[in-house]
């Protein structure tokens, strides 16, 4: 990332964070439009997204979005 936000930092656990990236890195790679600027990885994306607060917990309880 280019900027100094932590996205654990976000979420206040780490765990959670990895998680919540993981899955969101899933649906990237499937096709869902990114929500922020394409970073150069999905991962990266997904991380920004986080620390963005475009996406949180709620993506961790819907499984009907994969």
């Amino acid at each position: 990332m280019t900027d100094n936000t932590r996205p654990n930092e976000t979420l206040g656990n780490i765990y959670l964070m990895t998680n919540l990236a993981s899955k969101r890195v899933y649906q990237l790679r499937r096709g869902f439009a990114p929500k922020v600027e394409p970073q150069a990885t999905h991962a990266s994306t997904a991380l920004k997204e986080i620390a963005d607060g475009k996406i949180g917990l709620g993506l961790l309880i819907h499984d009907d979005e994969l």
